[in-house]
């Protein structure tokens, strides 16, 4: 329960953190003006609320959830029937022990939490792991990989050049070299339409 309230904080923390549309990345010629602690504070900010909304978090937090819930089979013991339930609305997700009621029904009922646990396929210790390995799954093809690493990746493996945000990124930087290009076509036609009028002119006196 520590564990899993600890992961839910985390989720939580991340997905409703405060934006400060105010701080943009700073430019190469904004940082010379600033010292390296302005530079700091500034960045932490600009960083602050990167991940607020995301559904992929949301998503994984909602699927632990849903499984906390559950029984391991059909009429068997549940979380909450052996005192482990919601920690109430405010804590947003956040689980609470009732140890009376837990130590009862590990009295009278260890087979069943025995179940709830380790059963094949539908036991809460293999759905948990199901859930958190197709997010953060790293092997196998790229369309088999966690949610989370097809879009982040992970640093020192193939995922790290080959993931959403990185494919984005450098479409991105495609697009700006793109339009570099055309800009400075432009400006060459530009100069060469001013040239040219500058000329008829002289010629013209």
């Amino acid at each position: 329960v520590e564990d899993y309230n600890a992961l839910v904080d985390l989720i939580n923390g991340l997905t409703k953190e405060a934006v400060y549309s105010d701080y943009q990345p700073l430019s190469e010629e904004q940082k010379s003006e600033m010292t390296e602690k302005q530079i700091e504070q500034w960045e932490e900010k600009a960083k602050s609320g990167i991940l607020r909304g995301d559904r992929i978090l949301i998503g994984i937090a909602s699927k632990l959830q849903t499984a906390m819930m559950g029984a391991a089979k059909s009429g068997g013991i549940t979380l909450y029937e052996m005192g482990i339930t919601s920690a109430g609305y405010q804590e947003n997700g956040k689980l609470k022990i009732d140890e009376n009621k837990l130590a009862e029904a590990l009295r009278t009922r260890g087979n069943e939490i025995a179940d709830l646990f380790t059963t094949a396929e539908t036991g809460l210790a293999h759905r948990i792991n199901d859930i958190i390995d197709s997010a953060i799954r790293k092997t196998g093809p790229e369309e088999q990989r966690g949610s989370l690493v097809k879009m982040a990746g992970i640093e020192a493996t193939t995922s790290d050049m080959r993931n959403s945000i990185t494919q984005t990124i450098e479409r991105t930087n495609k697009l700006i070299d793109a339009m570099k290009k055309r800009l400075t076509d432009e400006e060459t036609r530009l100069w060469r339409k001013f040239t040219a009028m500058e000329t008829a002119i002289q010629r013209l006196n």
